[in-house]
């Protein structure tokens, strides 16, 4: 039985590793800067590619530049706007007005899948979690029931005690 519980655990990690490197695919290969940076390399045409994301902005940078309060050269960035305004043609049109030389590509790519199964995430593992511990209470439960209960015979102090019979 201790077999099927270490099967259980090593699934539910698996899970949980596989669903956390899905959340994080594609964002550590791009350093996060400040709207107002995006804003300031797309004017001055230092971007080569742009990609509008949903709410997030991802670009390479036409040569590395120092980013950030440490300077530290990077090629290529993210940046996140507002909800919701990735989709507004008013927002795409002042990119390609504001792009330069910058070549942009929208990308739709909403994961279906992982937007369904996301939010009944946190309320399978509280059921698991539940299911765990009243599983193993009624367990434990049934392992004392199954134990020989001894009974203990009090005679009254004017009677001799019984003669032991075999069974």
């Amino acid at each position: 039985m201790s077999g099927m519980r270490y099967i259980g655990w090593v699934l539910f990690i698996g899970v949980a590793l596989i669903l956390f490197l899905a959340l994080q695919k594609g964002q550590t290969q791009y350093a996060r800067i400040p709207l107002s940076h995006f804003d300031y390399l797309l004017k001055a045409d230092k971007v080569a590619v742009l990609t509008l994301d949903g709410d997030k902005i991802l670009g390479e940078l036409r040569q590395p530049e120092p980013i950030g309060p440490r300077g530290e050269q990077i090629a290529k960035f993210q940046s996140t706007i507002p909800q919701s305004t990735g989709e507004s043609w008013a927002f795409i049109s002042w990119v390609l007005d504001h792009r330069g030389t910058a070549s942009v590509s929208v990308e739709n790519n909403s994961n279906v899948m992982l937007n369904l199964v996301l939010p009944l995430i946190p309320w399978v593992l509280i059921f698991l979690f539940i299911w765990f511990f009243v599983f193993r209470q009624l367990r434990g439960a049934t392992q004392r029931a199954k134990d020989p209960v001894q009974v203990v015979v009090v005679n009254p102090p004017d009677q001799p005690p019984p003669t032991p019979t075999s069974h």
